[in-house]
């Protein structure tokens, strides 16, 4: 299309190129009918009616010399064309021949897949059965690991429920039964215990016994002390 559209504007510019050839040729027949006088006439110029002097011969010379330069260019620019469109010819060529040989590579590769779909089915159905018996393997692995799942859930919210310092320091109070039957009242007083153990009671409990059992309590908050972070200072 570009093509068609420069050859017509080369056609148009053409034809006044012409015409302005033809113009000037008048002008020339005229200036010298005329002799340095200015006169109308139609002799010999056909369709032209020249009246001209120094000036118009000059605006019209440069503007044949004009049209011959832009006539070049265009006829430049239409070559180019040209050659742009042989070059898009030749690749569309190339591209047709490359369109063949995809065809012909198509056509042998659709009879490559048919010769393989049967080997691929025959794997497919073999793999389909492989997997299938790793799935009951699996499915029985997961009932047994869900049954242990149970178990140790079970396990862990007993051993949750369980606090180990109620079970290692086992504090309550027992009544002090005084030996000495002097004393009216001795046997309404009581006495804490940790483990069994009285933690006071003197003259009735024994000093082994009472350092057994501040022994333990020690043990109890040195335990809970590092079970929250505390530490102790000691003071001198």
């Amino acid at each position: 299309m570009l093509q068609v559209e420069l050859q017509k504007e080369l056609e148009e510019l053409s034809r006044e190129r012409d015409a302005y050839i033809n113009f000037e040729k008048g002008i020339l027949r005229n200036r010298e009918d005329t002799k340095g006088k200015r006169r109308q006439s139609n002799d010999g110029l056909g369709e032209y009616n020249v009246e001209g002097d120094e000036d118009e011969w000059q605006d019209l010379t440069e503007r044949v010399t004009e049209l011959d330069e832009e006539e070049a260019k265009l006829r430049k620019v239409l070559a180019e064309k040209e050659q742009e469109l042989e070059e898009r010819r030749k690749e569309e060529e190339q591209m047709d021949e490359e369109e063949r040989e995809v065809d012909r590579l198509e056509t042998e590769y659709v009879g490559l897949v048919c010769m393989t779909l049967y080997s691929a089915q025959l794997r497919y159905l073999l793999s389909h059965a492989h997997l299938s018996t790793e799935v009951d393997r699996r499915q029985k692995a997961l009932s047994t690991a869900r049954t242990k799942l149970l178990l140790s859930s079970s396990m862990l919210r007993h051993l949750e429920a369980t606090n180990v310092y109620n079970d290692a320091f086992q504090i309550g109070h027992v009544p002090l039964n005084s030996e000495n039957k002097t004393h009216a009242g001795a046997s309404s007083i009581s006495v804490g215990t940790i483990n069994g153990l009285r933690l006071g009671g003197r003259p009735v409990v024994e000093w082994d016994e009472i350092n057994a059992a501040w022994g333990l309590v020690a043990l109890c908050i040195d335990r809970i002390a590092a079970k929250v972070g505390c530490v102790f200072e000691t003071c001198v």
